[in-house]
């Protein structure tokens, strides 16, 4: 194999590696934005949880005690 044909093989590896990396980067943006959006959701659920828990434990009239 020529210098020439070995550099247009590493080349060719170089861009393929870079290009699977780039892949990767982008599933893993989609993986985290997956997860971020399924957290504010059960976040969500926690604080109506809680303002529904809440509202047991207060009286009608607005008072604590």
């Amino acid at each position: 194999m020529t210098r020439a044909g070995a550099l247009r093989w590493w080349r060719a590896g170089y861009q393929a590696g870079h290009q699977a990396a780039e892949h990767e980067q982008q599933a893993a943006a989609r993986r985290d934005q997956a997860a971020a959006s399924r957290q504010a959701s059960i976040n969500a659920l926690l604080l109506e949880t809680i303002d529904a828990l809440a509202s047991l434990f207060t009286s009608h009239d607005g008072s604590t005690d």
